[in-house]
């Protein structure tokens, strides 16, 4: 039996539930209407990620990462290396991973780490840039 495909969702749809791919896709969709990233927001993010990553010589090439990145961040289902791409996408210098667990015996622990994904940035502007 053939596993189908993952879905590439239109930009501003949400996805509301599936396997564990979804809810990391389901959670970069939180984070991209959270951030109120507009469709002329999103492409000059894409445009500035294709041309900071300055591994493709020449437009055709960029114009094939760009669509493959944009098919990556906007299907139903994501791994945990591109919801990462994702948040290097939004030009965020790191952010902090926090799970909360809810054990049966009512005991509720939080766990946390800082992930750095760009240490030039962390210093440089802001989201608006």
């Amino acid at each position: 039996m053939a596993t189908r495909k993952p879905k590439v969702r239109p930009f501003g749809q949400d996805i509301q539930s599936g396997p564990p791919g979804a809810i990391l896709a389901r959670m970069y969709r939180k984070i991209l209407n959270d951030l109120g990233v507009t469709s002329d927001r999103y492409d000059a993010l894409m445009n500035r990620y294709v041309a900071k990553a300055q591994l493709y010589p020449n437009r055709k090439e960029k114009a094939a990462a760009r669509a493959s990145l944009s098919k990556e961040l906007l299907k139903e289902f994501m791994t945990w290396k591109t919801l990462v791409k994702g948040i290097m996408f939004l030009a965020v210098p790191k952010f902090d991973l926090s799970i909360r667990l809810h054990h049966a015996s009512g005991k509720v622990t939080e766990h946390s780490l800082t992930v750095v994904l760009d240490e030039d940035l962390e210093d440089g502007p802001d989201d608006k840039e």
